[in-house]
């Protein structure tokens, strides 16, 4: 990974030496450019064709080696396969940390119902630490959300509580009490957690939306809405088209 400082307040990450390595070790490095990683609407459906050993140890590498670029400066990456002509279109972009904030921003997206085989919903989220991407992720919901709602508050769950894991260290650090915001772009979800009254969701949902109402009431986090448009998880939850992924890549601050 590249560090670079080109102002004090400003430190830019890239991994464009990494991905040349990568690329070349899996023979994959003339594979055609794209700079999505998805074409919109794909479908992938599990089938099982029986890979060998030597297929399956090649495919894991290669997974493995794609998590590392992940974790480290490509959010995009968490909801997509495969990356390989991805990450070569986009080798060269950067990940941009300034402070533009004093606070840490959850933004949480679903997209409901995602899977057309068994129907479990995408989560994405991205949390902002003083306007800055801390941490991301994407992943499959555990169980069928009925509703868009119920997943939303699945996706919220998750991202709740590495974002108050991150303030007990934040506080601890700085000496501080850090405010944490929850943004979602379902206007419904957030009108549910703000007002009294019983749930009627499912019970693994219900355990989850009483966790985050109970939070919300004691004041340990506000919630606000957010546009789809502005929705920056949105980029974690489903295949964008390429004006879309550009402008959801731009709001984690990569160029």
């Amino acid at each position: 990974m590249r560090v670079e400082r080109p102002a004090p307040s400003l430190i830019v990450l890239s991994q464009s030496a990494y991905v040349e390595e990568m690329m070349h070790r899996f023979a994959v490095d003339e594979v055609r450019l794209v700079t999505t990683s998805m074409v919109p609407k794909t479908r992938l459906d599990f089938e099982d064709n029986g890979a060998t050993l030597d297929e399956s140890a090649t495919c894991n590498a290669s997974r493995t080696a794609k998590q590392y670029g992940y974790y480290s400066t490509w959010p995009e990456l968490a909801n997509r396969t495969p990356v390989s002509r991805h990450l070569r279109g986009t080798q060269d972009m950067k990940l941009r940390f300034e402070p533009s904030s004093d606070d840490i921003q959850i933004t949480t997206a679903a997209d409901w119902a995602n899977d057309k085989v068994d129907r479990k919903s995408i989560s994405g989220h991205v949390i902002f630490l003083f306007g800055c991407p801390a941490r991301w992720g994407s992943k499959k919901q555990r169980i069928v959300a009925k509703s868009s709602t119920a997943a939303e508050y699945i996706a919220a769950d998750t991202a709740i509580e590495d974002a108050l894991m991150m303030r007990l260290i934040v506080d601890e650090v700085l000496r501080r009490n850090t405010s944490v915001t929850l943004c979602m772009d379902s206007q419904p979800a957030i009108a549910r957690l703000k007002r009294n009254g019983l749930s009627k969701t499912q019970k693994t949902v219900d355990v989850k939306f009483k966790a985050t109402k109970g939070l919300l009431h004691d004041g340990s986090i506000a919630v606000q809405y957010l546009s789809t448009g502005e929705m920056a998880a949105d980029l974690l939850t489903k295949a964008l088209a390429r004006i879309q992924h550009q402008r959801k890549s731009g709001l984690v601050r990569t160029d």
